[in-house]
């Protein structure tokens, strides 16, 4: 199996630079990401549960490590699954974990542009677990990606909610400060999305890990490359962040993730309307 690159068409921006180089340097993915793992094992179960073709046709974009593919274990046997992620050495870590299994394809590949996998599929499922909170435009990125979808075709995407982080926003709300992760959307603003059609139903769950510190919980963060903030974060001074440590293990070193998973298809035909009761149906020549 070789690693491809398909990055020759990706839209440059220092962003986007910033989060491939984030995660490339997360050498201790695997063993600071309990969350994540479990997460992708919960999707994972939900691939395996679909009434997919033999030889589904699989699409995974932000595939990290590889842990969706290798909590698939017995399922799907018959498949064939190309693995995606921006970071080159985030896919050879996947490739190297998956090394053995035939029913895997590797390639680096900006989701946003997933243009230049179009001649291997269309699919049969799309799916990714905790990638889709870095895309800039997530109905613009589920749409492009929807055009590389079988008519009968399924996406499903695990992603942060809001109120994910909340016992670290709230150490910085006590603080009149502002934290400079991400904002996620509720779930009412997922279920609305209708990229290329789609629609889009939406269940969340929580997840949470506990940190003996707020310095463990920022390494932690450093450790799994997810450390990118917004664009219009101001960053704080030492002095400040000190006291958002403080006032987050005061708080009881928490974490809570709300995990929202998008289940996308395109919504079936309506049904046509019965003829009234003991009547025909009106016919016109």
């Amino acid at each position: 199996m070789t690693l491809v690159h398909l990055m020759q068409h990706a839209r440059r921006h220092p962003r986007k630079d910033q989060i491939r180089n984030a995660f490339s340097a997360a050498l201790d993915y695997d063993g600071r990401a309990p969350v994540q793992r479990r997460a992708a094992a919960r999707l994972a179960e939900r691939i395996g549960a679909l009434a997919l073709p033999e030889d589904a046709r699989i699409l995974e974009v932000g595939c990290g490590t590889g842990f969706v593919g290798q909590a698939l274990g017995p399922h799907l046997p018959r498949a064939r699954w190309w693995a995606t992620d921006i970071s080159p050495e985030m896919v050879r870590r996947a490739q190297a974990a998956l090394a053995k299994d035939p029913r895997f394809e590797f390639a680096v590949l900006d989701a946003e542009d997933p243009r230049p996998l179009a001649e291997a599929g269309p699919f049969d499922l799309i799916c990714s677990s905790f990638a889709a909170q870095w895309f800039s435009d997530l109905e613009g990125v589920l749409a492009g990606l929807s055009r590389l979808l079988q008519p009968h075709g399924r996406m499903l995407i695990t992603t942060l909610a809001s109120g994910s982080f909340a016992e670290w926003r709230q150490a910085h709300a006590d603080l009149g400060l502002s934290p400079g992760g991400p904002t996620y959307p509720g779930a009412d603003a997922l279920r609305r999305l209708t990229p290329g059609g789609l629609a889009c139903e939406v269940d969340v769950y929580e997840d949470a890990e506990a940190f003996t510190s707020g310095r463990e919980f920022l390494a932690s963060l450093r450790s799994i490359g997810a450390t990118t903030p917004r664009q219009d974060h101001v960053a704080l001074g030492p002095a400040e962040i000190r006291r958002v440590l403080r006032r987050f293990e005061q708080l009881g070193g928490v974490i809570t993730y709300r995990i929202a998973t998008l289940d996308l298809r395109r919504s079936p035909p309506p049904a046509p309307a019965a003829p009234p009761a003991g009547g025909r149906a009106s016919r016109r020549c």
